[in-house]
């Protein structure tokens, strides 16, 4: 996230004009992320011709940043180079300096035109499931759950795999070493080689929660400001859960795949304490229960292929002699 002062303090070191805190304060941002670097050196590369133009002007930092960081709207100890005696002085530099200032604004206009036009965001709602994955420009595949929803820049590429999130997919990333493949969601980064995961990051709930199948993926934490706080690896067969609310990760490992029951329709339960099977029930059919009985020691073994959730909530009832009440996705025990 790219914060005013953040600007300021940019505009100020491209100008050498930068404090040594305010220095520190950058160099701890550029390197907090991929996407903090790339925004940096873009603009680097825009005033990298500016700088160009003339040596002799007044930096303006507000007026740089409102006109496209390159305008010069003004010069200072403006020299004249004469000419030998009895001809007219002829100011030459300012004139040059007018005239590359001109310059520079057209290049810049015409920098940050180009990448307008090139640039279209891309996004992609999930209506309900979908069993085709949405295949990205790399190769990348995505299967969404209903409601997710997925926004790309229009010049994603196999040099430039940002996605932004929220919902929940199951992801299987086409293998780029060099280039990973980052999701932005809910103030943290996930930084991906290749690899298949399935990924909860729903608007509604507090945590989100990566469980990674294959491959290996880094997790990091942002504060509003953009810098980074944390950062956690994943390996097969581990879950990294970030609570929205503390800000906090955390990792665990686990051992079944009703977390995929959304996309395969299967749910399979060993000895699981009741109320661990109503959270995969919520999770997997956007239920929501609530009981004034105590659950912990009903313990349930089944598998449920495909099955609707009301069939599933027949099987409970009859198995644990209990009584499901429901009004819309929610649902009282008694």
């Amino acid at each position: 996230m790219l914060t005013d002062k953040m600007k300021d303090i940019i505009a100020r070191k491209l100008a050498n004009q930068c404090t040594d805190s305010e220095l520190s304060e950058l160099t701890r941002w550029i390197s907090s992320s991929d996407r903090n670097r790339k925004i940096f050196e873009q603009y680097q590369i825009v005033w990298k011709y500016s700088a160009a133009a003339s040596a002799d002007r007044e930096f303006d930092q507000n007026a740089a940043w409102q006109k496209l960081q390159n305008r010069i709207n003004r010069f200072d100890s403006q020299r004249s180079v004469l000419v030998p005696a009895q001809k007219p002085k002829v100011r030459i530099l300012p004139l040059l300096a007018r005239v590359a200032a001109v310059l520079v604004i057209l290049f810049a206009s015409w920098f940050m035109l180009k990448n307008e036009t090139k640039t279209e965001t891309i996004t992609i709602t999930a209506e309900a499931f979908q069993d085709k994955p949405v295949v990205m420009p790399d190769g990348s595949k995505i299967f969404l759950n209903k409601g997710s929803h997925l926004e790309y820049n229009s010049i994603f590429s196999h040099t430039n795999r940002n996605i932004d999130f929220e919902g929940e997919g199951f992801f299987e990333v086409v293998a780029d070493a060099k280039n990973p493949f980052t999701i932005s969601t809910a103030n943290i980064d996930i930084k991906v080689v290749g690899t298949s995961f399935n990924l909860s990051a729903l608007p509604h709930r507090d945590n989100v929660v990566l469980h990674l199948q294959t491959g290996k993926v880094l997790i990091y934490t942002f504060d509003k400001d953009g810098r980074q706080l944390e950062q956690m690896s994943l390996n097969p067969g581990e879950k990294g859960i970030f609570n929205k609310k503390s800000g906090e990760l955390s990792k665990s490992e686990f051992n079944n795949q009703n977390f995929l029951a959304w996309k395969t329709g299967i749910i399979e339960f060993k000895n699981t304490p009741l109320p661990e099977v109503l959270e995969v029930l919520e999770n997997s059919y956007g239920l929501k229960f609530s009981s004034k009985r105590d659950c912990k020691g009903l313990l349930l073994t089944a598998r449920f292929d495909n099955e609707s959730p009301e069939s599933i909530i027949q099987t409970l009832e009859f198995v644990f002699n209990l009584t499901f009440t429901r009004q819309g996705d929610y649902i009282s025990i008694h």
